[in-house]
């Protein structure tokens, strides 16, 4: 069975063009959800701010005999929560922006103003069935 590369092409184009459809970001919803991504940081930060103090604080009454170790300990839970909150809340600004990039990348290859091998990594699989229909997979 032949198969023709403009006929794939083609297909590859308009299966990009429902996908970017699908997943289209405004410009002004990428602001406000980077907006908000950084209100959570920051507030994850001066949590983290926060506990960490208090844990110094525990410390030094302790060093100067007027704590006791288990009050240390006791407060590490919340310290510990406290930094993986500011991680996680870093972690999904970053992942967001990434997502944001490559639904950038993808946009501007169904547009053409860049090739496509520009985005091959973001290609699964490209299958084309025994009736010629070509299906893209794309990668998550």
């Amino acid at each position: 069975m032949y198969v023709r590369e403009e006929d794939v092409l083609s297909a590859v184009y308009y299966q990009l063009k429902l996908h970017t459809d699908y997943l289209f970001i405004t410009k002004d919803q990428y602001k406000q959800e980077i907006q908000h991504l950084d209100s959570l940081i920051e507030a994850a930060s001066l949590n983290y701010e926060e506990t960490t103090d208090f844990s110094m604080k525990l410390y030094e009454q302790y060093v100067m005999g007027e704590g006791s170790k288990e009050a240390i300990v006791d407060a590490r839970p919340a310290k510990e929560q406290a930094e993986a909150e500011l991680n996680r809340a870093i972690a999904d600004k970053v992942a967001y922006e990434k997502q944001y990039r490559v639904f950038c990348k993808l946009l501007k290859v169904s547009r053409k103003e860049i090739p496509l091998n520009e985005i091959v990594d973001c290609i699964e699989q490209i299958m084309v069935d025994i009736d010629r229909r070509t299906v893209v997979k794309w990668a998550k």
